[in-house]
């Protein structure tokens, strides 16, 4: 059997968005009551885990040792200075922006602010990295404005919660599905 090279940081990704994503159903299960919140978390804690667990069994069954994808500069995504300064300016954006939020009375807007924020540093990212960023920051783009209009609507914080945080994860859940997909794709023959 002849193994290709495989992008481990596109896997690592995969898992970060199974993360994220589980984090993102949890927000909006908390703007759900009853049935629909329970299965809200269910479904979500299990693709979230599917996907982390996937990324994992096929990063150690896809690549020769010492093999690695190659790449387009010398180090890591996750070491480079476009996303160290992205991922900063991004905890510098969500903590003032969301204590703004809070001081002035508008905390029913946290979700949105933050999937905002979230979608803007994706953005960065598809300009720095990899055009799929652009795909997942446009969805969080999206759940930023549903989530405000929402808000703007109904003035309730967990319909807020519900809105943004359903887009956001399904967002992150079909990025890293993508992921596996494209991983696929250049696996083991």
């Amino acid at each position: 059997m002849t193994q290709r090279v495989v992008d481990r940081e596109a896997l690592v990704g995969v898992a970060i968005a199974g993360g994220f994503g589980i984090g993102w159903v949890l927000w909006a299960a908390s703007g759900l009551h009853g049935g629909a919140a329970a299965a809200v978390r269910i479904a979500g804690v299990v693709i979230g885990a599917a996907l982390i667990v996937a990324s994992a069994l096929w990063r150690q069954r896809t690549v020769e040792p010492g093999a690695a994808a190659p790449r387009r500069g010398s180090q890591s995504m996750f070491r480079s200075r476009g996303y160290l300064a992205w991922v900063a300016a991004e905890v510098v954006a969500l903590v003032v922006g969301n204590s703004l939020l809070g001081a002035t009375g508008h905390g029913e807007y946290v979700a949105a602010w933050t999937v905002l924020v979230v979608g803007v540093h994706f953005l960065g990212f598809g300009r720095l990295f990899v055009t799929m960023f652009y795909w997942v920051g446009a969805a969080f783009l999206v759940a930023a404005v549903v989530g405000a209009a929402t808000g703007a609507a109904t003035g309730s914080r967990p319909d807020v919660d519900a809105a943004t945080g359903l887009i956001a994860a399904v967002s992150l859940f079909v990025a890293g599905g993508w992921g596996l997909l494209a991983a696929a794709s250049s696996g083991p023959d």
